[in-house]
């Protein structure tokens, strides 16, 4: 009884159990391989899309891409776009093209065209409008352009006509100090110190070419009364205002002598027999070789009457980790930075490593600025350098008028006596 039970249980248990599927293979018969799992189907790798190299349909695309190429790009394309036949809002952009591939007529008469050009009486109010912004941007445009073409007085024209037509926009302040540069370059100082005392009630940069003026003509006293003037403007700028003024006070000072500095790039002249260049250069600056090439291009041009050095200091700069290292001698980082210059080949000016108090005693602070010593080994000149075309031009004043006299070095400027500083009357 009690087996027929237990095999009753059994029986009820097997039943309960899920079916599996029918098998045809006998006990003998060999195992099939375990089937191997399916693996996904390689991809073949995406290529990275390219970039556009022009847009015929569009020009305004067309310049945005032209404005991160080089000057014979943006020359074809230019060339491309006069021929399709440009005109109305469009000359703005084509006269872009044209500036940025150095052919300043062609882009001063597309900017010229375009300010002929009117807006129908029908058009939308929002096209009169922007009619009104892009003709602000081309009249500011003529101004760099026909400086850069070496048209000094219509680049000072279009300074007067800007504000004239907008003598609201915040834009026309900066219009007196261009075109003061542009009436420098005519050689007509008295016009010039007039815009660049005007664009000085508000902007920086006129009080320190006013500076540089002063500084190029030997005349310290008129550079500390011109501080004292208007630098109470700027004394939301201490940094840039104290160096100007610490600078002019030290103009007539003997320079250090460059006989201990360490060449890493060229061999550099270590005498001032000559008047005499140094440009502030770091590793760390954007397309510092660049900077350095305009120099040497400046120095190539006036072999007779000038020197050039780029100089840097020690800043324990490891040129192969990009970080500063605090365990670096002085002569592993001049190692490092000699195999980066040497990329450059002889386009760029000689290079050398200074200690700091180099640059201390020359009130070199920033970088690119520019700092001429004459032939006296004396301090003379130092101004911003913001690479643009003014700045080699007012350079290379100093230059010529420095070897026309050498030997009449300026004397140390004596420090102005304290005065309540003019507040200027803003304009109305």
């Amino acid at each position: 009884m009690l087996r027929i039970r237990t095999a009753l249980l059994a029986g009820l248990a097997l039943a309960a159990l899920p079916l599996a599927p029918r098998q045809t293979a006998f006990a003998d018969d060999p195992v099939p391989p375990a089937e191997p799992a399916m693996e996904p189907a390689m991809e073949a790798p995406k290529e990275a899309p390219k970039r556009p190299e022009s847009d015929d349909a569009n020009i305004f695309k067309d310049w945005k891409i032209c404005s991160a190429r080089g000057v014979k790009h943006c020359r074809e394309r230019a060339e491309f776009w006069t021929k399709k036949g440009t005109i109305g809002k469009d000359l703005v952009w084509l006269g872009r093209m044209y500036a940025r591939g150095e052919e300043y007529a062609k882009a001063a008469a597309a900017y010229e065209q375009f300010l002929e050009y009117k807006v129908p009486a029908n058009a939308p109010e929002k096209d009169q409008g922007n009619n009104t912004s892009n003709r602000q941007v081309a009249r500011i445009a003529l101004i760099d352009v026909y400086f850069k073409a070496r048209e000094w007085q219509k680049s000072a024209d279009m300074c007067e006509k800007f504000r004239a037509d907008w003598p609201d926009n915040a834009v026309a302040i900066d219009t007196w100090d261009d075109e003061g540069r542009a009436y420098r370059m005519m050689n007509d100082d008295a016009k010039a110190l007039e815009r660049f005392e005007k664009g000085a009630e508000k902007q920086f940069r006129a009080l320190s070419d006013i500076i540089d003026l002063h500084l190029c003509n030997g005349d310290v006293e008129k550079a500390q009364a011109a501080l004292t003037k208007f630098g109470a403007t700027f004394d939301k700028q201490p940094d840039k205002l104290n160096w100007l003024k610490d600078m002019v006070t030290a103009i007539g000072t003997p320079a250090p002598a460059l006989d201990t500095a360490v060449a890493v790039a060229g061999e550099p002249v270590r005498n001032y027999d000559k008047v005499m260049v140094l440009v502030h250069w770091s590793v760390q600056s954007s397309a510092v070789d660049q900077k350095l090439a305009k120099i040497e291009m400046l120095r190539r041009s006036n072999t007779d009457k000038m020197n050039a050095i780029g100089i840097a200091t020690f800043k324990k700069y490891n040129m192969e980790t990009r970080k500063i290292e605090a365990e670096l001698t002085e002569d592993q980082e001049a190692a490092g930075i000699r195999k980066f210059w040497d990329q450059a080949g002889e386009r760029i000016t000689p290079c050398a490593m200074v200690p700091q108090a180099f640059l201390d005693a020359l009130k070199i602070k920033w970088d690119n600025q520019v700092t001429v010593i004459d032939a006296k080994g004396r301090l003379r000149y130092s101004r911003f350098n913001e690479e643009k075309g003014y700045d080699l031009a007012a350079l290379e004043k100093v230059i010529l008028k420095l070897a026309e006299a050498p030997a009449a070095p300026a004397t140390p400027a004596t420090p102005a006596t304290p005065a309540t500083p003019e507040t200027p009357t803003p304009p109305k």
